[in-house]
C-alpha cells in the first residue's frame, strides 16, 4: 500500500508543483516594479538635465553682466580665461550682432559663425530675437569631440551674444550611475531569472540582468514570424535553451523576464525528492510501531494465552489470571473464564447427585491428548 502511494503521489505532486509555480510566477508585479524605475529614472535624469542647463543659463548671465561693466575683460585673453575659472565654466565666446565668435578664451574659434556646422546654427535663432536665452543640449564638442553643453545670452545692452560652454562631468557621471544599464544590472536576478528591457525604436536590449546583453541588437529577431508578442507568456527556445518569457509593453520599451524552463521542473523534482523521503522516513516508522505492536502486544499476548489454555488442556480448571491491556484479548479471557466457571458447576452437580444416590459409582475423566 505504501508503494502504490508513492507511485500515486510523487507524479502527482511534480505535476501540482510545476502547475503552482507557473502560477506564482506572476511578472505584474516585476514589471511595475520596472516601470516604476523607468519613470523615476526619467524623471531623475531630466531634472537633472534641467538643473545643469539652468546653471548654465545663469553662468552665461553671470559672465555677461561682468563684461558690461568690465569691457576690457573682453578683449584681454587673460582675464577672460581668469573669469572662467571664477566662473567654473571651460569656455566662454564672446559674439557679436551678426552671430560670429570675435574674443573668448579659445582663440581657435574666432571667426566661427552661427552659420557654421548644426551645432552652431542651433543658436542661429537668437540673431532675430534678442530675448531669447538658449541652452543646448550635451553634444560632443565639434572641434574637439568631447561632451560639452553650450548657453548663449544677450548682453543687457544688445551689444552682442555671450556664449559659456561647459563639460558635464558630474552629470554625465551620474547620468551614468542612474542609467536603466547601471541599475537593471544591479536588481539580483537568482529565482526571478533574466530581466531585459528593449527599445522598441532601436531593437537593442537597453538594460539587462545579464551585462554582456546591454546593447544588443535584436530588432531583426522581433521582426520573424515567432517573435515575441506582448502581453503574453509562453515557452521559447533560443540559443539552445528553453525559456519561459513573459513580456509586457510600457512606452516605447518590451519588458521582458525569462527564465530557464529546466528550473520549475528541476525545483519541482527537488520538492518532490523532500517528500519522497518524507513518505519514506514517515514508513519506515509507522511500519517499525506496527511490527513492534504486532511482536509484543499481540503476538506476545497471544503467546501468553495460549500457555495458560495449555493448563487448562492438561486438567487445570482455575480461571485465568491474566491481564493483556488489549480490550479484545481481556474479553476473550472473560468467556474463557466463564466457560471454567461452567465446567467447575456440571462437575459439582454431577458429584452432588452422585454423593446423595448412595450408589457406588467412580466417575474416572479421561483425556483424549
Amino acid at each position: 500500500m505504501i508503494l502504490i502511494l508513492i507511485i500515486l503521489i510523487l507524479p502527482t505532486n511534480v505535476a501540482l508543483q510545476l502547475y503552482i509555480q507557473h502560477q506564482n510566477q506572476n511578472s505584474e508585479e516585476i514589471f511595475w516594479q520596472l516601470e516604476q524605475l523607468i519613470r523615476n529614472n526619467i524623471y531623475d535624469l531630466e531634472r537633472e538635465k534641467r538643473d545643469f542647463s539652468q546653471k548654465c543659463i545663469q553662468s552665461a548671465k553671470m559672465a555677461a553682466y561682468f563684461v558690461e561693466h568690465n569691457p576690457g575683460y573682453i578683449t584681454d585673453l587673460e582675464h577672460t580665461k581668469e573669469l572662467a575659472e571664477k566662473l567654473d565654466v571651460d569656455e566662454i565666446h564672446f559674439i557679436d550682432p551678426q552671430g560670429e565668435i570675435y574674443a573668448g578664451t579659445h582663440p581657435r574659434y574666432y571667426g566661427f559663425t552661427f552659420r557654421d556646422g548644426e551645432q552652431m546654427q542651433f543658436f542661429l535663432s537668437m540673431l532675430e530675437d534678442t530675448s531669447l536665452e538658449l541652452c543646448q543640449e550635451i553634444t560632443p564638442n565639434t572641434a574637439e569631440g568631447k561632451m560639452m553643453e553650450y548657453a548663449a545670452v544677450w548682453m543687457e545692452d544688445k551689444s552682442g551674444i555671450v556664449q559659456i560652454g561647459m563639460e558635464p562631468k558630474r552629470l554625465l557621471k551620474q547620468m551614468e550611475e542612474k542609467s536603466l544599464k547601471k541599475v537593471v544590472s544591479e536588481i539580483p536576478s537568482g529565482l526571478m531569472g533574466y530581466l531585459h528591457i528593449i527599445n522598441t525604436n532601436t531593437g537593442k536590449i537597453e538594460a539587462s540582468t545579464v551585462p554582456g546583453m546591454n546593447g544588443l541588437d535584436i530588432h531583426e529577431e522581433l521582426k520573424t514570424e515567432d517573435k515575441i508578442k506582448a502581453p503574453a507568456s509562453g515557452h521559447y527556445r533560443y540559443n539552445g535553451r528553453k525559456f519561459c518569457v513573459y513580456t509586457k509593453y510600457y512606452g516605447q520599451y518590451l519588458l521582458v523576464r525569462s527564465f530557464v524552463s529546466a528550473y520549475p521542473l528541476r525545483s519541482a523534482v527537488q520538492s518532490t525528492l523532500l517528500v519522497f523521503l518524507y513518505i519514506l522516513g514517515a514508513s519506515v516508522a509507522v511500519l517499525w510501531i506496527i511490527m513492534w505492536y504486532m511482536k509484543v502486544k499481540l503476538a506476545g499476548n497471544l503467546t501468553a494465552i495460549v500457555g495458560e489454555l495449555k493448563k487448562i488442556e492438561g486438567g487445570d480448571l482455575t480461571n485465568l489470571t491474566i491481564h493483556t491491556g488489549i480490550l479484545e484479548f481481556d474479553e476473550l479471557v472473560q468467556y474463557i473464564n466463564a466457560l471454567l466457571k461452567s465446567i467447575r458447576l456440571n462437575w459439582d452437580k454431577m458429584d452432588h447427585v452422585i454423593e446423595n444416590s448412595r450408589v457406588p459409582v467412580g466417575v474416572f475423566e479421561y483425556n483424549h491428548f
